[in-house]
């Protein structure tokens, strides 16, 4: 089965969110938010992922994602939204799992921490201005 039709997906469904996002449009959230995730477990699907403990991790990875996308969208409704975080949280540890089952070499580990640490700790630098006091902690695991 070809990956063009995954992807293909994908990006028209990450083109209808950005729209969306820009034009405020919460139908249009609903529909492509959710889409453009499930296009990437489409791809897993589609790339042989069940066949692997790996595959089968990123599957259960994209899925949770999936989840943390959809709770993440009624943004009025704060219990909702912190389901949606905390579904993101275990998506990421099953990543993190995954990722483990690999062979690892350490320069490549250690370089990819000091990178992805920078990122995080400006990226959280830069949320933390607007994150609401109930949420850093939630954010920050």
């Amino acid at each position: 089965m070809s990956i063009l039709g995954p992807i293909a997906l994908c990006a028209i469904a990450v083109a209808g969110l950005l729209a969306a996002e820009y034009r405020d449009s919460r139908g249009g959230l609903w529909l492509t938010k959710p889409l453009a995730s499930a296009a990437f477990i489409w791809l897993g699907l589609v790339s042989g992922a069940p066949d692997s403990g790996y595959g089968r991790l990123v599957l259960l990875a994209l899925a949770l994602c999936l989840l943390g996308d959809i709770l993440l969208i009624p943004r009025d409704r704060p219990k909702v939204f912190r389901t949606g975080v905390f579904a993101f949280l275990l998506g990421h540890l099953a990543f993190s799992v995954a990722f483990l089952t690999r062979p690892l070499d350490p320069y490549g580990l250690a370089a990819g921490a000091v990178i992805v640490g920078v990122v995080i700790l400006t990226v959280l630098r830069w949320l933390g201005k607007s994150l609401p006091a109930d949420m850093v902690g939630a954010v920050w695991a």
